[in-house]
């Protein structure tokens, strides 16, 4: 056995009322250029961690390699480590030997040192959390290894969305900034453990322009260890989608040949994986004689390059090919690709109910996954942290269920040995960092360590009392949103609620069993006695939150804490919001069947809901001088590259949900057009 030592000597102490830091360290990992920069951004992070330390303390790091294995294969690399560590307390003299059978285990232990022993919080890629101890508190010793759930981790950023790295991966006119920007999260990843990057490639991208722009990030996301992958499309019409060919009179070349065009070019930077969608849209099938034969050509062409094709499974119940017998060019393709299983929401594939995309559960996701592994293909998990639209944070809310729900799912698909764990990435405001941040922790396990829920709440709260407050909100969401249905009443309405059914009304996320419409001027005593029960759960919820929050002191300077209390709060008051226009329909409707004796004023019951609607506001006005990233590419309108004529969250400016619901229910006006801030045929891609 080969080994590679490394000494990484950091002296913290005070001299002259400064900590002082001292650094030497071999040069035998020169050549490793993710190791280098793992070890400069680990001195910088020292350096500021040992600011206000009162004692002088030795810190010895010792990097041992096992194997002489390079990150640069097309499988990769084993990234298990132990940590070793110990402490003098006579000499005040910290040793740690981290050892890995690859150079990028080393970067991974490094990391999980820094924020799982010291308390360095990677939380989200614009901020980081560093104590400032007066004192060396590591003084136990200890050996811990820690192994990866998955070969690979990472994070899939859903650029048909206009997101915090939309512009910046699409845009080739932002130059260095937008460079730095995906630099900047390529860190994040690596801190916290993962080698996996993917997003959606747009058709408003200039090729010539787009390609010599994003190689340096290409290059940089490499030099960390970190695998790159593409989503495009075969034909897929929706919200400006790159797709793989053109019909005419946009194109005369024959498809095949506008296929190998495509990839010819795109592979001029150099990708791992190629994930790609064969639907027209997400109902559409994704199988025909056809599209076999244009998807065994991508297959074929992409071998050339080195690429490995992934396959998506959406979440509409659709008949799975993989349960056939398969055989020649068929089985060929699926032993040689990978299946990627997607679901949406909060929601897990062993959950009884998950009424979405016009499903009762994701249990039929479930049975795609153990096809996929039973047929011996690669297979990788694809759920999500956030689902923007009308959902979560866009409405706002910030829906802790999403935790619970994610590491059930990791927990699964650990225990049935799947390669890859890939997350689909919508937003990091309002809270969401939490659970991108909580998933990237947990695709990682440990002897000693058994993962909870909030578990990164807990760090990121750093106070106990505080933590356990946050947890019961977390327990109340879980029981009141997620459990007891209350998410039906808390989404805002989408396109496809208000549509007419024959055009195309579909259950995208949980909605009520009749319409708003429905209920303000035909509804039942039965139907209207539904809506009261749940109104009656919405105040139960409501005032079992609000007791809780009342008692959180988040005065001091805490953002961390200031933002979490913020995304509890709206979501609060999102339950009481909707409680007062269920209660103003409700009223509307006895009145007309002259039901009414309680003689309720229709007027105050809206202006509870406008007073409600203004409380909400102060907090979204606090919220956007925090964004992190500017405010005219997420919260406003702005025309980029996707379908979308603003920032993800440009309906919480004015909390537009909100409004609309009030106005709605005074009106009476429940159609697709009134308030629109949609261009549907633009996101439906009938027009440009």
């Amino acid at each position: 056995m080969k080994h590679f030592l490394v000494v990484l000597t950091i002296l913290l102490g005070i001299s002259t009322l400064k900590a002082q830091l001292k650094t030497s360290f071999l040069s035998d990992f020169s050549k490793n250029e993710s190791l280098n920069i793992t070890v400069a951004d680990a001195k910088s992070l020292l350096v500021e961690y040992a600011k206000e330390l009162n004692e002088e303390v030795s810190l010895n790091i010792l990097f041992r390699l096992n194997k002489n294995i390079t990150i640069d294969t097309s499988e990769y690399p084993p990234h298990n480590y132990t940590q070793t560590y110990s402490f003098n307390l006579k000499n005040k003299e910290a040793n740690l030997v981290i050892e890995s059978p690859s150079q990028q285990g080393l970067v991974f232990g490094l990391y999980n040192f820094l924020q799982e022993k010291l308390g360095i919080l990677f939380y989200h890629p614009k901020n980081t959390y560093i104590p400032s101890p007066k004192r060396w508190n590591l003084t136990s010793a200890f050996i811990n290894t820690v192994n990866p759930r998955f070969t690979y981790k990472g994070f899939h950023i859903h650029t048909q969305h206009p997101l915090e790295l939309t512009e910046y991966l699409m845009e080739d006119e932002w130059g260095e900034k937008g460079q730095e920007e995906v630099k900047q999260y390529f860190d994040w990843l690596v801190r916290n453990g993962q080698n996996y990057f993917q997003f959606f490639l747009l058709e408003s991208i200039k090729t010539k322009k787009w390609i010599p722009y994003f190689k340096p990030i290409a290059d940089y996301g490499r030099k960390r260890g970190i695998s790159l992958g593409l989503n495009v499309t075969l034909h897929m019409i929706q919200q400006k989608a790159y797709t793989l060919y053109k019909n005419w009179p946009i194109s005369w070349l024959p498809r095949k040949k506008q296929i190998s065009n495509r990839i010819e070019k795109l592979n001029q930077i150099k990708w791992d994986y190629w994930t790609i969608d064969f639907k027209t849209h997400e109902f559409t099938k994704d199988k025909s004689k056809r599209i076999d034969r244009l998807k065994f050509h991508i297959y074929d062409e992409l071998k050339k390059y080195g690429v490995k094709i992934g396959e998506h499974y959406h979440v509409p119940n659709r008949p799975d090919h993989l349960e056939d017998d398969l055989e020649g060019k068929e089985k060929e393709f699926v032993e040689n690709s990978a299946g990627f299983i997607h679901t949406v929401m909060f929601y897990t594939v062993t959950d009884e109910k998950a009424p979405v995309y016009e499903n009762n559960n994701l249990k039929h996701m479930m049975k795609k996954l153990t096809n996929s592994i039973d047929n011996n293909r690669e297979t990788w998990y694809f759920p999500e942290s956030a689902y923007w639209v009308t959902f979560d944070n866009s409405v706002p809310m910030l829906l802790t269920p999403y935790l619970n729900a994610r590491l059930t799912d990791i927990k699964t698909m650990d225990s049935l040995g799947i390669n890859g764990h890939m997350t689909f990435s919508s937003g990091w405001e309002w809270g969401y960092w939490l659970i991108d941040w909580s998933i990237a922790r947990w695709s990682w396990k440990s002897e000693y360590e058994t993962p909870k829920p909030y578990d990164l709440l807990e760090k990121a709260t750093k106070r106990k009392s505080t933590y356990y407050k946050l947890e019961e909100l977390s327990n109340l969401q879980h029981q009141y949103i997620k459990d007891s249905n209350l998410i039906q009443w808390l989404t805002a309405q989408t396109v496809t609620d208000e549509a007419p059914e024959w055009i195309f009304n579909k259950e995208f996320h949980p909605r009520p069993p009749f319409s708003y419409k429905h209920l303000r001027n035909k509804s039942t005593k039965e139907e209207i006695a539904y809506a009261q029960q749940a109104i009656k759960t919405l105040h139960q919820f409501v005032y079992k939150s609000e007791k809780i929050l009342a008692t959180i002191d988040n005065k001091y300077d805490d953002p961390i804490l200031q933002e979490l209390v913020d995304g509890y709060t709206i979501t609060t008051l999102r339950a009481k919001h909707r409680g007062y226009i269920l209660e103003y329909l409700i009223t509307k409707r006895m009145q007309q069947k002259r039901l009414d004796e309680t003689k309720l004023q229709l007027e105050e019951i809206m202006k509870n809901a406008q007073n409600t609607r203004l409380e909400a506001q102060e907090i979204v006005n606090r919220r956007i001088k925090e964004y992190r990233y500017p405010n005219i590419i997420i919260g406003n309108k702005y025309k980029g590259k996707t379908a979308y004529g603003f920032g993800y969250l440009y309906t919480v400016k004015e909390l537009h949900f909100w409004k609309r619901e009030e106005e709605q229910a005074k009106r009476n006006k429940y159609k697709v057009r009134f308030m629109n801030i949609y261009n549907l045929m633009r996101i439906g891609g009938l027009i440009n």
